[in-house]
């Protein structure tokens, strides 16, 4: 009787193994998930801040303090005014402020005997007749700039852009081809004007005035715009 009361049976010590690993299995998992959160905590962290992080490839322009503003590539500076308020197309019109854009490189145009580049022009002006977009743009004697109406190749369109009353028209002649895009908003007139195709060839013998190239990044702009 003695010698059979030494010990543990098999059976006593198989349980005991048993509920050992059984322990240990519950202890390794919460352990395991512990750390795994640990871990993905500061990836979500993280991924939220490169989600939130600006675009650092573009850059804001502003017109009239804030009231309007536009995105354009990271490159493109500002060179001066945009619209001359003492040319005759703007004479009659109350100027709020205008700025002459150029892309990252400078190309040089027809004028001045290559000393003038390729711009892109953004010109705000008080819209006091509250003048939809395409009279400001078409008809004189409502108050506009009267550039008229399109005609041969031209190419037009009425499709608002972030809302707003919008009026595009694309002048394309024997000469020249010219974007012009106008926005009519809280009492504004915002006019991007941009001559992109003037062939010439330049005094050294080099065909110059070819910017279409930039076409695509001048629609993109006009998606960026904000007018206050």
């Amino acid at each position: 009787m003695k010698k059979s009361q030494k010990g543990f049976s098999p059976v006593a010590v198989l349980v005991i193994v048993v509920v050992l690993g059984f322990v240990g299995f519950i202890g390794w998992s919460v352990w395991r998930q512990r750390t795994k959160t640990k871990i993905e905590a500061p990836k979500a962290q993280s991924t939220q801040k490169e989600e939130d992080k600006p675009d650092s490839s573009m850059k804001t322009f502003k017109l009239a303090g804030d009231l309007v503003t536009l995105e354009a590539p990271l490159s493109w500076t500002k060179e001066g005014e945009g619209c001359s308020k003492s040319a005759p197309a703007y004479s009659e019109q109350d100027a709020l402020d205008s700025i002459a854009i150029i892309p990252g490189e400078k190309l040089p145009t027809s004028y001045g005997n290559g000393t003038e580049f390729f711009v892109i022009r953004v010109c705000a002006f008080s819209n006091k007749k509250n003048l939809s977009a395409q009279d400001w743009y078409s008809d004189a004697s409502k108050g506009g700039i009267g550039e008229g109406v399109p005609s041969g190749e031209d190419q037009s369109s009425k499709d608002s852009i972030n809302s707003y009353d919008t009026y595009y028209h694309k002048r394309i002649n024997s000469e020249y081809e010219e974007l012009n895009y106008v926005f009519s908003a809280h009492g504004k007139i915002v006019y991007i004007k941009a001559r992109t195709y003037e062939p010439s060839t330049s005094s050294g013998g080099k065909t110059v005035g070819d910017f279409r190239k930039f076409e695509t990044s001048i629609i993109q702009m006009t998606k960026s715009l904000s007018v206050k």
